[in-house]
């Protein structure tokens, strides 16, 4: 009988190496697994794997934990279209326009979010747009700077006709700190190209922010360190900077007229449990336990037949 015992054990061993984490891969096109149905304009099929202890979105090169219709959106005559993965805006410099999400006090600190960003067009010189920003107020990012406000922030910009290149900038504004201290600011030393996909992975460790800026998605998610990584803009910041606010767009509002047309879609906070789109289907839960259940469960079902099989089979000799 104790070798009965042994043995099953072993099969829950065996179970749990096959299916636990890192191990259950599944292929889009030959899972039997259902697919979400998105809503028009976002890439498909999607499905949801767990893989390494994380959910990972498969079947697209668009993983996302954010859903852009949630966000809150502050704009004139309809200046960002979007879906629930995708932004257009067309960003003009004296109006007010930007979608944003409120996660509550002090949410952000030490964070990685990743975002995909394309400029169409700009009209003209000194055109500028943030495509991401992590804040304490709600205002376009010129408003943003007050005395007692703090955000991160990454823009993309044409410079006045003097110098007319376009830039990417990763800025820290800190409104508590002396007049001089208060903008710190890191700018890509590469011009960045009309209709030209650019993957970021923004991340924030106590007193250290950086911005990765890749031309795949590919080497960005594996933050590879390749002919892919285009450059790598940093700040030093204070480490206790907290943050409620993430901006998915904004404007830069100046009493001037350039405007900027970009793609923004694909904001992945790093979440570990996303939300899933507001469309029906089914996600693989991240706990094991709950992954293992069935296999544990038929284990020891099989495990009690044996023993009470072997149990009886004993009694029955001894009368």
């Amino acid at each position: 009988m104790g070798n009965k015992v042994v043995l099953c054990f072993a099969i829950i061993l065996l179970m749990t190496l096959l299916f636990g984490q890192g191990n259950i891969v599944v292929n889009a096109k030959e899972s039997s697994i259902k697919t979400y149905e998105l809503p028009s304009g976002t890439p498909t099929p999607w499905m949801i794997v767990y893989v390494n202890g994380r959910i990972w979105w498969t079947g697209t090169d668009c993983p996302s934990t954010e859903n852009y219709t949630t966000y809150t959106e502050v704009e004139p005559d309809d200046r960002i279209q979007k879906t629930a993965y995708h932004i257009d805006i067309l960003a003009k410099r004296n109006e007010d326009s930007y979608l944003y999400k409120d996660y509550g006090v002090d949410y952000f600190q030490d964070f990685e979010h990743f975002v995909n960003v394309k400029c169409v067009n700009t009209s003209e010189d000194t055109a500028s747009a943030s495509v991401w920003c992590v804040s304490n107020d709600l205002d376009d990012v010129r408003g943003q700077r007050k005395v007692d406000n703090e955000y991160y922030v990454i823009e993309f910009y044409r410079t006045d006709a003097s110098e007319p290149v376009r830039r990417i900038l990763l800025g820290s504004w800190d409104g508590t700190k002396d007049f001089a201290e208060r903008w710190i600011i890191n700018t890509a030393n590469f011009t960045f190209a009309y209709g030209t996909w650019y993957y970021f992975r923004i991340k924030r460790v106590e007193t250290s922010l950086t911005c990765k800026i890749y031309d795949t998605a590919a080497s960005r998610d594996a933050e590879s360190a390749d002919e892919h990584l285009l450059d790598t803009l940093s700040l030093t910041v204070d480490g206790d900077d907290k943050f409620r606010y993430v901006y998915a767009c904004c404007s830069y509002n100046l009493p001037n007229t350039p405007e900027m047309n970009l793609d923004i879609e694909c904001l992945d906070l790093q979440e570990i449990i996303p939300t899933p789109p507001p469309v029906g289907g089914i996600y693989i839960p991240i706990n094991k336990l709950e992954l293992l259940a069935p296999y544990i469960g038929v284990t020891i079902l099989i495990a009690l037949a044996v023993m009470a099989i072997v149990f009886f089979k004993r009694k029955k000799r001894k009368l």
